[in-house]
């Protein structure tokens, strides 16, 4: 059915007639109807709305009046539910402002869903924030709980969690032991050198500043060579710290 429509939504307007005649056809299966309704969906002309109308009686397949109302809702830019009668008393207010008021009517419609979109991304952005700070504080916690001598495996497991931000924290963590002169595990810092290279850009400086911090030669050994392709400048500072530059 959605091949059927799309190649006849293709079609230029004059097409329309000949789409309200198959409609009209008592003898039609309904899921040619629901094809035909779904492409004249992509025509906004008044007589589209009149035949749509039409398919909403009771005696109308039920497939066909669903197809009808999500079409009316798309033409249409407005929702007055299942009710026909409902619908005929709109359309009588409102069909003499003929296809410039359908298209108004869309344009609003489209604006406000653009909006009531917008609204719901900002509001999952916020709650993902939260958990966020929520997961990193309980990591923290669990991690200033974990016996010392078992903190370096669960480093290990900070560095390479698929998340972003419980790498960042593991390299944050890593900076706070060799600041307190806790001890690395080889294990560790040789994550720590592989981690210059994350698949994360925001994460490489990062872990060039706390590899130079464990082993300020050996960091410079292994960032030389990115130099000439860093594009990031906060990535270049980092290299060029280490580097002495």
């Amino acid at each position: 059915i959605p091949e059927l429509a799309d190649a006849i939504g293709s079609y230029p307007p004059e097409v329309l007639p000949t789409l309200f005649q198959r409609l009209d056809h008592e003898q039609g299966p309904a899921t040619e109807k629901v094809a035909l309704i779904a492409a004249m969906s992509r025509f906004t002309e008044v007589e589209v709305v009149d035949q749509l109308i039409n398919c909403l009686g009771p005696e109308i397949d039920a497939s066909v009046r669903a197809a009808a109302l999500q079409a009316l809702v798309s033409v249409t830019g407005v929702d007055h539910g299942e009710s026909m009668t409902r619908w005929q008393s709109w359309w009588r207010n409102n069909r003499l402002q003929g296809r410039d008021g359908l298209i108004r009517r869309k344009l609003r419609r489209l604006e406000r869903d653009r909006n009531e979109a917008l609204l719901r991304i900002q509001t999952l952005q916020r709650d993902v924030t939260a958990l966020t700070g929520d997961l990193l504080a309980a990591v923290n916690r669990n991690y200033t709980l974990t016996e010392p001598d078992q903190r370096n495996a669960l480093l290990l497991t900070l560095l390479q969690n698929p998340r972003v931000a419980v790498r960042r924290l593991g390299l944050d963590l890593v900076e706070q032991r060799v600041l307190n002169a806790e001890p690395l595990s080889p294990e560790v810092v040789a994550l720590l050198e592989k981690t210059i290279s994350d698949p994360a850009a925001p994460l490489r400086p990062l872990a060039i500043r706390r590899l130079a911090l464990v082993d300020a030669s050996k960091a410079a050994q292994l960032v030389g060579p990115l130099l000439a392709a860093a594009e990031d400048p906060e990535l270049e500072s980092a290299i060029l710290t280490v580097l002495g530059q």
